[in-house]
């Protein structure tokens, strides 16, 4: 054989390696897929990721969990935020999410702080998991949502500011 053919031979051979290394490694997700839960969280629309909360006032903020896998899911909230801004109520330690459930719901309460100014930026930040590893196989896998969102304190729309 000629050092061109062999080249040839090697580059086909090459080719043929990666298109089967490609080809295993798309079924191999498939299949890890197919074993993973379907945990989703919905969260109400903030432009930009900000919500604009009035001094010295409260608000709700309310995530919808969703189980699109055919058993119940035990999940894990963990949160934390910027000068204590935000509080679970009725926080647990796991949930229950029934099979093909859209409307878990679980609202933050949001505060702002006594000494908070006009133009104050707090960062709210929570994940949602399983609450035990899924197993895929010999891989067990633990997936979570993470998601955060600014609040930002701004003029109560009520009140009367003189500016002098």
């Amino acid at each position: 054989m000629t050092k061109r053919k062999s080249k040839k031979v090697l580059h086909s051979h090459f080719a043929l390696f990666t298109v089967a290394f490609g080809v295993f490694s798309a079924m191999a997700l498939v299949f890890m897929a197919a074993e993973a839960t379907a945990l989703a969280v919905s969260t109400p629309f903030l432009e930009n990721n900000v919500l604009q909360l009035p001094e010295g006032k409260s608000t709700q903020f309310t995530i919808v969990l969703q189980n699109a896998d055919e058993n119940d899911v035990q999940a894990k909230l963990g949160y934390s935020s910027d000068s204590n801004i935000a509080r679970i109520i009725d926080y647990k330690e796991s949930y229950i999410l029934p099979a093909k459930s859209v409307d878990t719901k679980l609202t933050f309460n949001i505060t702002a702080p006594e000494n908070a100014e006009i133009g104050d930026v707090s960062e709210v930040r929570f994940t949602v998991s399983p609450a035990q590893a899924q197993e895929g196989g010999t891989i067990a896998m633990l997936v979570g949502i993470s998601k955060n969102f600014k609040v930002i304190i701004i003029r109560d729309p009520i009140k009367f500011y003189l500016n002098y």
